[in-house]
C-alpha cells in the first residue's frame, strides 16, 4: 500500500530552494520521523548526516568514511558541550 505525496512537486521545491545563497543539500526523512517522535514524547532530538552522494546529480563520494568519522567526532565535540 502506499500513500499519494501531499505535494507531487516537494522534490523540485526542495532541490529549486535557496534562502541568502543557502541551499539544502539533504533531505533525510527517517531524522524528520525521529525529530517528530521524539516531540510527541517530551524529548529532543536531531539528527546528524554527513552527505556522500548527491541523488540529483548522480554523483556519490566512494572514500567517504574520513568524512564520517570527522562528523561524528564533531557531534560528539558538540553534545559533550551541551547544558
Amino acid at each position: 500500500m502506499r500513500l499519494e505525496p501531499q505535494d507531487v512537486h516537494l522534490n523540485e521545491k526542495i532541490e529549486s530552494f535557496d534562502y541568502r545563497g543557502r541551499r539544502i543539500t539533504n533531505f533525510e526523512m527517517e531524522g524528520s520521523a525521529l525529530a517528530g517522535l521524539a516531540a510527541l514524547m517530551g524529548h529532543r532530538a536531531a539528527t546528524i548526516c554527513t552527505i556522500i552522494a548527491q541523488r540529483v546529480a548522480l554523483d556519490a563520494c566512494t572514500d567517504y568514511k574520513p568524512f564520517v568519522r570527522r562528523m561524528i567526532a564533531t557531534a560528539l565535540d558538540k553534545l559533550a558541550s551541551l547544558d
